[in-house]
């Protein structure tokens, strides 16, 4: 994954957390139907990734709300 859509997703050391982004995803089928939950989500980078990248739809969950935050 370009380096510009990492840090976006990630925020922070996406070169390290890149790596273990690039296997999941190569693990992952497009999405049809698919459906994730991500716990914890802070501002939803992960959640944004499987919805960009494998047309995931996405459940967000945070302590705090974080649909105020969530990228696009």
């Amino acid at each position: 994954m370009k380096k510009e859509l990492l840090n976006k997703y990630l925020r922070w050391d996406a070169e390290t957390w890149g790596i273990g982004l690039d296997a999941i995803l190569g693990r992952l089928q497009k999405g049809n139907g698919k459906k994730a939950l991500e716990l914890g989500c802070n501002y939803g980078g992960i959640s944004a990734c499987l919805l960009h990248e494998k047309q995931y739809t996405i459940i967000c969950s945070d302590i705090e709300d974080p649909t105020e935050k969530v990228i696009n």
